[in-house]
């Protein structure tokens, strides 16, 4: 029987006596976080750098 790969198993015991794969998704998860936060900051910067120009159309 071919092994399955496990969606939202985080119980290694499962894992492992279902005989599932395991795939460690912690460096996708540290990188997408970190893109996630420069996107943020570069869209504050954005932010930041427009404010003074909406307030000399008022």
């Amino acid at each position: 029987m071919p092994r399955k790969i496990s969606i939202g198993i985080q119980d290694f015991k499962q894992l492992i006596e279902n005989d599932y794969y395991y795939i460690d998704k912690t460096s996708f998860i540290k990188e997408w976080w970190e893109e996630a936060y420069r996107r943020c900051k570069s869209h504050e910067r954005l932010h930041e750098q427009s404010s003074p120009f909406h307030l000399q159309l008022f």
